[in-house]
């Protein structure tokens, strides 16, 4: 069976086995799980005088934790461990695998991460694992290098779609060392919308949107009078798109702006409207913000 990357284990200058990535897929969670099936192979050394006594008599695999990687030494992406029953995995003397379920388990902020990294190609993790072997009552020190797992494409796209990853839209929310103070009070207000949204209180979510626009409008001007959102969006793009930019902010103001004010009736939002205006300021926030970090 071919494998997805593999490694030697060394104790001491000896090689006495080695551990293989054989697939991946998904496993029984209520978050994304990715499982790992993994082949180790233990080798007694009984015929080779030079090494160490403990590897040339019979010993075990009692347990083994590790890591997922984006590159070799860095760019952890989550812990792996070996799940199920603990079967002890057994030296021999004639190169038996055994065939263990390994998982990592992820979310869905991890998960946006890993795609930005893949951007549509096969995607390659580096697998680095640290078993506890014993021969009776010794520990043996063993050495095992992160190894790389490349991992076809369909099988990711197989693995991301059971877990729901295209149903979640994770946005994230960066700005220039210039206006971290001004997009820190923004973000703030539409955290304080999410957590209203949560107690069903919508249209304080609402209004709290509003204040997160006003926020950024009022603070990043530069000159009285001075729309300094619209100044962005010239700079950053051109006049025409920020043209169009603008009325959207000016619909999402004004939609938000009902939450503040009476108009004779009363209005209350529902929480599905409530949900799109505060994803829309969300994304906002974003744009604006990356704009900011790239003029």
């Amino acid at each position: 069976m071919e494998s997805l990357g593999e490694t030697e284990i060394h104790v001491s200058s000896s090689i006495i086995g080695k551990i293989r990535a054989l697939s991946i897929g998904s496993d029984l969670a209520i978050f994304p799980r990715l499982r790992i099936n993994v082949g180790i192979t233990l080798h007694e050394r009984r015929d080779d005088a030079n090494a160490p006594e403990a590897i040339r008599t019979p010993y075990e695999m009692r347990d083994a934790l590790g890591e997922l990687r984006l590159a070799e030494h860095a760019d952890v992406v989550a812990a792996v461990i070996w799940a199920g029953p603990r079967r002890y995995v057994r030296s021999s003397n004639y190169g038996l695998e055994n065939q263990l379920r390994f998982v990592c388990d992820l979310d869905f902020q991890r998960l946006e991460q890993i795609e930005r990294r893949r951007a549509g190609a096969s995607l390659v993790f580096w697998l680095q694992v640290w078993p506890a072997l014993l021969a009776g009552s010794q520990c043996l020190d063993a050495e095992v290098r992160a190894f790389q797992i490349r991992i076809p494409r369909d099988d990711w796209l197989e693995f991301y779609t059971n877990v729901g990853g295209g149903q979640f839209d994770i946005i994230e929310v960066q700005y220039s060392p210039r206006e971290a103070e001004q997009f820190k009070r923004a973000v703030g207000r539409v955290q304080d919308a999410r957590t209203k949204i949560g107690t069903g209180d919508y249209d304080a979510a609402v209004a709290l949107c509003r204040n997160a626009i006003e926020a950024l409008r009022h603070e990043l001007e530069v000159a009285e009078n001075d729309d300094a959102i619209r100044a962005l969006l010239i700079r950053s793009t051109d006049a025409r798109r920020a043209a169009e930019y603008s009325g959207i902010i000016a619909r999402l103001k004004q939609l938000t702006g009902f939450a503040h004010h009476e108009f004779g009736t009363p209005m209350t939002f529902g929480r599905a409207e409530a949900q799109f205006l505060l994803r829309s300021t969300e994304a906002l926030l974003a744009l604006l913000g990356r704009l900011s970090t790239d003029g």
